[in-house]
């Protein structure tokens, strides 16, 4: 008897770790279509900002700004891995290592030839784990990410391409 009073428990315990687990996942999703929202409303600006950038490079042939020319053909590629901090989003931080991987392999590269700028736990993880060289990382990221941290992110990434470190950001 005892054994089926412990069953019944462990049943109830199973129905409320899934409720649980379905709240959360409710959660997380109106997260990420919150930021896709954000996202989009985003993009009509970087593509007019992409547009003017392009142009202004196209006309200005003595345009002589250090971030305008090409990187050190000696230096490794730089790669900004962004993940989450955790893994309630899917296949999405297994995605970003995978669609990273596919592309070095497209661009002739293994990940011993560049090195890793990684901004959330995951990747940061991932990084460590499969030994990649890293330039820096940001992990735990703040909620919400605060113009602090972008900005912290773009003088390093900024830094690194100035000083000769790195021939490419991408």
């Amino acid at each position: 008897m005892s054994n089926l009073r412990a069953i019944k428990k462990r049943i109830g315990t199973v129905r409320n770790t899934q409720q649980i687990t379905r709240a959360m996942k409710l959660v997380s999703g109106a997260k990420l279509r919150r930021a896709e929202e954000r996202v989009r409303a985003f993009r009509p600006y970087a593509d007019e900002l992409r547009q003017t950038l392009t142009s202004l490079v196209a006309r200005g042939e003595g345009l002589q700004h250090p971030l305008l020319q090409p990187g050190s053909s000696q230096a490794p590629r730089l790669y900004v891995l962004v993940s989450s901090d955790r893994g309630l989003c899917g296949a999405f931080n297994s995605n970003i290592i995978r669609t990273t991987l596919r592309h070095l392999e497209e661009e002739g590269l293994s990940p011993n030839d560049v090195v890793f700028y990684t901004v959330g736990r995951k990747s940061t993880e991932q990084a460590k784990r499969r030994g990649w060289q890293t330039l820096g990382s940001v992990a735990p990221l703040p909620e919400p990410p605060s113009p602090e941290l972008v900005a912290r992110i773009a003088g390093d990434l900024t830094e690194a391409f100035l000083a000769g470190a790195v021939g490419q950001v991408r």
